[in-house]
């Protein structure tokens, strides 16, 4: 099935209007504290057992970056890492260089000044929180980590067509192929981490993670209780929405034997998600 980029933002807008997404009404602070010990020392094990973990995210908040980022730091502590963002192939350079770069504001200059940081649809992929993301990284790789970072996505300035998540699984194949003794650990939105076939659009639909089976991932969906997410919804301005969430889901990660229905082997629950802007905003915004 070809898709264009028109239509997978259509896409986007039916998921996120299944979701139950309104404006937000004052977002609550960051958390400090975004998850448990007890959930990041099993994440590292399931890692250990599984060098390839994928993480599904609803993308715009804080707190899933940051899952991502403390995961890393502890298990950069005693392997080498690959961590797989679901930016632009078109954007590996601008990383490579800010990772061996001081961090300073020239160096967030040069990494921002590409289009997808400047005039994409700023989907949440190019917020804040993966900004810190990716600095934390750099920090950890200056210090001696072996830590790399991937970028697995199309070029979306190009306005590609095809099936674009069989080209980010063959992305994702070659850089799991290339990691050498390396975990991999990515992150992606929630519908990409699926691996199982089926969506409320094509039942038929094959995501990332169902085409890399074979190689036996381990997928986690990050949810939370309740929250908000920066999110774009056509012919509304992006900003802070409200999520339906799960009030009632159990916190902390919980795990199945099997994929349960959305087609995961674990789900990671938060108590709330914080919308996170932006790293670059948009012409004319506050």
């Amino acid at each position: 099935m070809r898709r264009s980029f028109r239509g997978w933002l259509g896409l986007a807008v039916l998921v996120l209007a299944v979701a139950g997404i309104a404006p937000a009404k004052n977002p609550p602070p960051p958390n400090s504290q975004t998850v448990s010990d007890a959930a990041l020392h099993r994440l590292a094990e399931l890692a250990a057992r599984h060098p390839l973990l994928v993480i599904g995210e609803i993308h715009g908040t804080t707190e899933a970056p940051a899952v991502v980022q403390q995961l890393a730091a502890r298990l950069s502590a005693r392997q080498p890492l690959l961590v797989a963002l679901e930016w632009p192939e078109t954007e590996q350079e601008r990383v490579d260089h800010f990772l061996a770069s001081a961090g300073d504001a020239d160096a967030v200059q040069q990494l921002t000044r590409s289009w997808f940081w400047q005039e994409s649809t700023r989907d949440g992929r190019t917020s804040q929180a993966m900004l810190a993301l990716l600095d934390d990284l750099r920090r950890r790789a200056q210090q001696g980590a072996k830590v790399r970072v991937v970028c697995f996505d199309w070029n979306w300035q190009a306005q590609p067509e095809g099936d674009r998540d069989a080209a980010l699984a063959e992305r994702l194949r070659k850089a799991f192929a290339d990691r050498g003794k390396a975990t991999m650990l990515v992150l992606t939105g929630n519908y990409h981490a699926r691996m199982s076939r089926g969506a409320p659009w094509n039942p038929e639909q094959e995501f990332a993670a169902y085409h890399l089976r074979d190689l036996s991932p381990y997928n986690v969906d990050i949810r939370a209780r309740s929250g908000s997410a920066w999110v774009c919804l056509a012919g509304e301005p992006c900003g802070a929405r409200a999520l339906g969430g799960t009030p009632d889901a159990p916190l902390g990660l919980t795990e199945s034997a099997e994929l349960d229905a959305d087609g995961y082997r674990a789900r990671l629950t938060l108590p709330v998600f914080t919308a996170s802007a932006p790293a670059v905003p948009a012409p004319g915004a506050p």
